[in-house]
């Protein structure tokens, strides 16, 4: 039998599932344009993190997002592959590994956030507070680590 579902249950699987599709939808629409680098999911969070970490090395990474540490590889050797980013020596070791983004990606990037403002903006009514969904959003990633 399955469990029963409180409202704020029913609320909670509507909020997951609404986050995933627009996700879906932000993609798709990131491929129509051709200056945007095309990534799959996993490349774009990867990207997206090391934009937001640079200087992480592989193991930072797969431990921040949660992957395999070959996977994590596999993910950052396409990247470079890609052009999208650089491997840099630790200063401090130089056997250890960085990464950062080229200036390929930091053009893809900045072009990517000003569709998302644009798609999102368009699509949001006026008297709707993004900073409200923001918070929201903000601590469900802060939970769930």
């Amino acid at each position: 039998m399955a469990p029963e579902h409180t409202p704020r249950d029913e609320a909670l699987v509507e909020l997951a599932d609404r986050i995933v599709h627009i996700a879906r939808k932000l993609n798709a629409r990131t491929h129509q344009d051709p200056q945007i680098v095309p990534l799959s999911p996993l490349e774009a969070l990867v990207l997206r993190h090391v934009d937001q970490n640079p200087g992480i090395t592989s193991s930072h990474l797969a431990a921040d997002l949660e992957l395999r540490t070959s996977n994590a590889s596999t993910v950052l050797r396409t990247l470079v592959e890609k052009s999208l980013l650089r491997r840099e020596s630790d200063p401090d070791d130089r056997r250890a590994v960085r990464f950062a983004l080229t200036d390929t990606a930091v053009d893809s990037v900045e072009r990517l956030r000003t569709q998302w403002a644009e798609t999102l903006g368009a699509a949001l009514p006026d008297t709707a507070d993004p900073a409200e969904a923001l918070a929201v959003l903000r601590a469900l990633e802060e939970a769930l680590g």
